[in-house]
């Protein structure tokens, strides 16, 4: 399908860019395989496994993840309330990762990567060393993991 034209502007992302690009359907046994039971971790986590599902949905019907997944944007927003906002360029300039090629999958996973090493880190100060604890640090309402 045609990238919408402000998520091009956005990211600088072109349809050209991706008209080579494997099919998410070719791709997705191996990518289930590759991720089997992780946890995940991502950037605005909720945003992500919903794009996911979706095109999982599409290969495999009803068949959704049911990997936890971690939020650096909702572990951020907690360990990190002074910074200004809670976007992953503020988060990795806070930490001086470097995201020189931010919206690119590459430069992105690096930074929110390292940007999770840092957090748990933080986590870890606090005396919290595993999911369960993370799980216990939020509310229903506000869950750090998913």
């Amino acid at each position: 399908m045609p990238i919408p034209w402000f998520i091009t502007r956005l990211t600088g992302i072109t349809d050209t860019m991706v008209a080579d690009a494997p099919r998410f359907a070719d791709v997705a046994p191996e990518f289930l395989d590759f991720i089997g039971d992780s946890i995940l971790v991502a950037h605005n986590s909720g945003f992500d496994m919903t794009f996911l599902n979706h095109e999982i949905s599409q290969v495999f019907g009803e068949y959704r993840l049911a990997n936890p997944c971690l939020c650096t944007v909702k572990l951020s927003r907690k360990l990190l309330p002074d910074i200004e906002n809670h976007k992953l360029k503020t988060v990795a300039e806070h930490y001086s990762i470097d995201l020189t090629n931010h919206h690119r999958a590459g430069a992105d996973a690096y930074a929110t990567a390292h940007i999770f090493v840092n957090l748990l880190a933080k986590l870890a100060e606090g005396g919290v060393n595993d999911l369960g604890a993370v799980r216990r640090m939020g509310s229903r309402r506000n869950s750090y993991v998913r």
